[in-house]
């Protein structure tokens, strides 16, 4: 039932988000291990930022979000200030592209 609750979600934003520009607040990057159900372990670059967004009405929110990001593991994190692409329902519905 989770996958057509993302359906049903994914459609939402395509119909009805607005497109907006906001602005990086804070990036941070960490390793994270972790065990598979066999034992193994993994380990994963997590990047994590903090973006500010106004839309036109004037209101302004603030969202974070998530995700493995190997290939800045090596430096090349964002900078406080940098634009960042998010898609926007409301306060509760935001996504970063």
């Amino acid at each position: 039932a989770v996958w057509f609750y993302n359906i049903l979600r994914n459609r939402r934003f395509e119909r009805v988000a607005q497109l907006y520009l906001g602005r990086i607040m804070a990036a941070n990057g960490r390793w994270v291990s972790s065990t598979n159900s066999d034992g193994g372990t993994s380990r994963s670059y997590r990047v994590s930022i903090v973006y500010r967004v106004r839309i036109q009405d004037g209101r302004e929110f603030e969202g974070n979000v998530t995700h493995t990001r190997g290939d800045l593991a090596n430096g090349g994190l964002p900078m406080p200030g940098s634009p960042i692409a998010v898609m926007v329902i409301d306060a509760d519905n935001m996504r970063v592209l």
